[in-house]
């Protein structure tokens, strides 16, 4: 996969179709995800092509969704995320030739993210009993 990802980044993969999916959070669980791309089919496109308006850091080609007959969509996804800055690039969407392993990664992801929020919640419950005791 990784070099799947330098190659979309350089621009040498333009044309071609994958399956990208992403679920991440930013320490806490229950706040708003960093990125939560579903599983998707995706055509790789170059950014020479990109709308006036829209803009693509880190990268050459960005993804763009495709609908049910294969048609693609107007909305515009980058390789990576926004957590990059200068010389990171930020935390690139995970790649795939195929539905199912796009599928079965962002289930092992839901998962862990699940047991972060079990984790956060077991925590906080401490701290209320903690609390409690104090009264």
């Amino acid at each position: 996969m990784k070099e799947i990802i330098e190659n979309i980044s350089n621009g040498k993969m333009d044309g071609e179709i994958f399956y990208i999916c992403d679920i991440r959070h930013n320490g806490n669980p229950f706040e708003k995800f960093i990125r939560n791309v579903k599983p998707t089919k995706v055509i790789v496109t170059n950014n020479d092509e990109l709308p006036k308006n829209k803009r693509i850091c880190y990268s050459e080609s960005h993804f763009v969704p495709l609908d049910k007959n294969d048609k693609p969509s107007k909305k515009v996804i980058g390789l990576y995320d926004n957590t990059g800055y200068r010389s990171y690039t930020g935390t690139p969407l995970n790649v795939f030739e195929n539905m199912k392993d796009c599928e079965d990664c962002y289930s092992i992801q839901k998962k862990s993210i699940l047991s972060d929020m079990e984790s956060h919640l077991n925590s906080l419950s401490l701290k209320v009993e903690d609390f409690r005791n104090e009264i």
